[in-house]
């Protein structure tokens, strides 16, 4: 929705119109828990791979079903069928009356598929779900509970209070909440759930589910480099200020360093805002990254989270828009000169720093036995009201 081009516009027009979902389902079909899956054409490998750990967990005593879209040449049928009243609702949209009009048959094409999606939920008494935000996966999992199955769905990014300072265009997204538990990565997201009024409750922690990092041999010498790992170009603002303090680290450490960019974030975007201690700019995955670099500076970004897993010193500067859950005694820094105090202090004592990143990955990454506690958590119903 957050492109408005006339070309984003068509994309939504056909997609309405023309586009159909096709549920596929993997199992008996008379086990009570079902695992669902609807994102697989993002072909994003780490989106994959929580599905299929949710799937490998559960096991026979569950389903699998994936939805995919596929070109039908008579959906348009079902969509307009259905505008009249998707109008109704997106009456109060305060957008111009081409977005309304794509808005409304976007949710009237949703809706035609009701009865597909009410279908694989026969007998089903528990749902787990990727990422309950989405649209798809949140139409089942209203279906579902209005059925009266128990519903949870894994976490999907670090979730944060924001205010006006730090407020990003897609934070609407993950807002979204509304399975009876989140399979959360660590008590760093319950306890910033709790400050936004949910139950505590609903929270269990699992551990962020991701692919196993492949360890590559050591060579005991120390990386020539740190990093400095951007933000989303939802908050240039912050990018820009993390790539003024690189350079003042790098003047005050005669370390030089790299970049590595969001996956959304344009090249050409960033090189005019380096200096010539900025030995590499790209996107590159996190196992090269971290065998190149000694430690990282960082934001408001999951990279965050990543890095800490791995025990890698990691310093967050404070810009004034970082959110709480951010703002942790021994992660972030409000001036230059502490942040750079910090880093020379972490250099001569290296002891001192992998005791505090443990800590510090733990609160927010805590996935010690993550799969038995997977398993406890759907096929218990950990903490459910049931």
């Amino acid at each position: 929705m957050y492109d408005g081009s006339l070309r984003g516009l068509a994309k939504r027009l056909v997609f309405s119109l023309f586009m159909s979902l096709r549920p596929t389902t993997t199992g008996n079909r008379d086990r009570d828990i079902l695992v669902f899956f609807a994102n697989r054409r993002k072909q994003r490998a780490d989106y994959d791979f929580i599905a299929g750990e949710l799937r490998r967990v559960v096991g026979r005593d569950g389903d699998y079903v994936e939805v995919l879209e596929h070109f039908n040449p008579l959906q348009w049928v079902s969509t307009l069928a259905g505008l009249l009243d998707a109008l109704r609702a997106v009456s109060a949209y305060s957008v111009n009356p081409a977005e309304r009009l794509t808005t409304a048959l976007l949710i009237a094409r949703y809706y035609s598929s009701r009865r597909h999606l009410a279908a694989v939920l026969s007998g089903k008494r528990t749902l787990v779900t990727f990422c309950d935000a989405l649209p798809v996966e949140n139409m089942l999992t209203q279906i579902a509970r209005t059925n009266g199955a128990f519903t949870l769905t894994a976490q999907h990014g670090q979730y944060r209070l924001l205010d006006q300072s730090n407020m990003s265009p897609d934070a609407e997204a993950y807002a979204n909440f509304i399975s009876d538990r989140m399979l959360c990565w660590g008590d760093a997201t319950r306890a910033e759930f709790v400050r936004a009024g949910f139950e505590p409750n609903r929270f269990i922690v699992t551990g962020w589910i991701r692919p196993p990092r492949s360890q590559q041999e050591q060579s005991g010498k120390r990386p020539d480099f740190f990093g400095v790992m951007l933000n989303g170009p939802n908050a240039n603002e912050s990018n820009k200020a993390l790539l003024s303090v690189a350079k003042a680290v790098a003047a005050a450490t005669g370390i030089p360093y790299l970049v590595r960019l969001h996956p959304q974030t344009a090249l050409a975007a960033i090189q005019p805002l380096v200096d010539e201690q900025c030995r590499s700019i790209a996107h590159i995955a996190l196992e090269p990254y971290l065998s190149s670099v000694a430690f990282s500076l960082g934001h408001m970004s999951g990279a965050v989270v990543e890095v800490l897993h791995e025990g890698h010193p990691t310093y967050l500067f404070d810009d004034g828009r970082l959110a709480d859950v951010f703002r942790v005694e021994g992660l972030s820094y409000r001036s230059v000169d502490e942040l750079i105090a910090a880093i020379r202090a972490d250099i001569v004592d290296t002891s001192e720093v992998r005791e505090r990143m443990a800590s510090l990955s733990a609160w927010y990454n805590d996935n010690t036995n993550q799969a038995s506690r997977l398993r406890a958590a759907i096929l218990n119903k950990q903490g459910s009201h049931a």
